[in-house]
């Protein structure tokens, strides 16, 4: 396996890893219509519901507080509770600051193999040069 296919693997497990906010619980305190509209039975309706709601009382105290929000019954509450979380940062906001961290970490380590393998490659050049001079020289005195 060469380099540049192993730097594509580790690349693409990494961004694989961390594209799955779903995975991970929104904010219901600090996420946007756009990131209450990746819950399950939240459209852009309810989501407006949920902010609305949210300028109005505050932040939620507790997760069974989202069931005060019109609209939202106790079988969506039940639908969302694993989903949902009133502490923390947004899920979407985390995982775009832990893309960006792993971006980062990930650029470093392709420049520390790519200068890794340019080392190689030199030793390796330097080593033929020095058989090529060898060769030459046996030739010269034979």
């Amino acid at each position: 396996m060469n380099i540049k296919h192993a730097i594509t693997i580790l690349v693409t497990a990494l961004l694989a890893f961390i594209s799955f906010p779903s995975l991970a619980q929104i904010n219901i305190n600090t996420a946007t219509k756009a990131q209450l509209q990746t819950l399950d039975r939240i459209g852009p309706n309810k989501a407006a519901a949920i902010i609305k709601y949210r300028k109005a009382n505050g932040k939620f105290k507790k997760l069974a507080d989202l069931q005060n929000v019109p609209g939202i019954g106790e079988n969506t509450y039940k639908k969302l509770k694993g989903k949902i979380t009133i502490k923390g940062k947004s899920a979407t906001s985390a995982a775009k600051e832990k893309k960006k961290q792993t971006k980062a970490k990930t650029s470093k380590k392709k420049n520390e193999i790519k200068k890794e393998a340019a080392k190689t490659k030199k030793s390796v050049k330097n080593k033929k040069s020095k058989k090529k001079k060898k060769k030459t020289k046996k030739k010269s005195t034979s």
